[in-house]
């Protein structure tokens, strides 16, 4: 069965799987190439945004929605400048994110 949790870490690896694809074509100038990949990984951030519960959530929401306005907003100025390098920090921070889902999916599970 599909959990949840398994669900946000499916979409992370589409997400940073497509950051990765997308970076690929900057490095090579190819912006026009880079657009839909780009497109693809601001589209999954926004969905997970969008289903954030901040009245259950709390402070973590918060946190959360924020890094997904940054990570949306960098995939954004990466594509639209052909910036390589500023996209692969925002790969940093959602393969952060990323490992940190999978440590704390994992921790509910041994609880």
């Amino acid at each position: 069965t599909s959990s949840n949790e398994d669900l946000v870490l499916r979409l992370f690896e589409a997400a940073i799987g497509s950051m990765w694809e997308g970076f690929d074509m900057l490095e090579e100038n190819k912006k026009v190439e880079a657009i839909d990949p780009l497109q693809h990984s601001r589209s999954i951030f926004t969905e997970l945004m969008v289903s954030l519960n901040h009245d259950e959530g709390g402070e973590i929401t918060t946190q959360l929605h924020q890094l997904y306005v940054f990570l949306i907003r960098e995939v954004s100025r990466s594509g639209f400048d052909g910036d390589a390098e500023r996209l692969q920090g925002a790969i940093r921070v959602a393969e952060n994110l990323y490992n940190g889902f999978q440590v704390a999916f994992d921790g509910e599970e041994d609880g």
